[in-house]
């Protein structure tokens, strides 16, 4: 087990977003990349504990559960302006308790051997065994003296609205998780439009979205992308303004394609 020291706090957006969105169902039937089913999703939250949650803006907000449903995979969440709302397990992101032995974040089992170790995030503290992870942890990692950040911690310190960070360690760390999506895309089910899916589930990093704010569908695969999530941008987006052709990292095998419609 690769053991984390000094874990930072993370970079959050301390307002919530107003507005109700459309409650998604849950993730549990989706896929993981290489084919093999998603484990049964383990509760690991507790009414009252401070969370971080993923908006439809791509962005973390913090919030305080107050309610949680089992069946449904979901908490009840009130945030710092006074507002309320049901958000998905798959949403939410909690610290390292301190507490009793490491489990693993996503699958709540707490073996750790080669070559599927727990690794520890340096920033959340949070362990992650490394075929749960996505990316696949490299074993290199484990005898590292780098710093290593878990894929909500670099979507979490690098995206920001009008863009995500271009430079720095982690906008390249950023830049390879993008390489790989943590949801298998086919299976999504989507309205006749392609602009949302029952999942709720849209972007690299799987969070909710609204197509009709600020987000850009790859002309490819014709998933939606978050401005927050998004590399390329040189200037912020406009709500409504898709006047662009835009083919997202995985489909491009590297860095994200833009290209300035003429807005006639």
């Amino acid at each position: 087990m690769r053991d984390s020291t000094g874990v930072n706090s993370l970079l959050i957006y301390k307002r919530s977003p107003s507005g109700n969105q459309n409650l998604p169902i849950s993730l549990s039937r989706l896929s993981l990349q290489n084919g093999q089913r998603t484990r049964k999703i383990a509760c690991k939250f507790e009414e009252g504990q401070d969370v971080l949650t993923r908006w439809s803006d791509g962005l973390f907000y913090l919030g305080t559960i107050r309610k949680i449903n089992k069946l449904k995979q979901k908490c009840f969440v009130s945030f710092e302006d006074g507002s309320k709302s049901w958000v998905l397990w798959k949403d939410i992101q909690t610290g390292a308790t301190g507490v009793g032995e490491m489990v693993c974040a996503l699958c709540q089992e707490e073996h750790s051997d080669a070559p599927n170790e727990i690794v520890i995030c340096d920033k959340c503290g949070q362990g992650y065994h490394q075929m749960c992870h996505t990316p696949t942890i490299e074993s290199t990692v484990i005898n590292s003296d780098e710093k290593w950040l878990c894929r909500q911690c670099v979507f979490a310190t690098t995206t920001k609205r009008g863009g995500a960070l271009k430079k720095g360690p982690n906008a390249k760390a950023l830049q390879v998780m993008k390489q790989t999506l943590p949801y298998n895309l086919e299976e999504l089910e989507w309205d006749i439009g392609h602009k949302t899916n029952a999942q709720q589930c849209y972007c690299y990093c799987g969070g909710p979205g609204d197509w009709y704010l600020k987000m850009l569908q790859c002309c490819n695969c014709k998933q939606w992308f978050h401005e927050a999530c998004i590399q390329c941008l040189q200037k912020p987006m406009l709500y409504g303004d898709r006047f662009y052709t835009f083919i997202c990292s995985v489909c491009n095998s590297g860095p994200e394609y833009l290209k300035r419609l003429p807005l006639k």
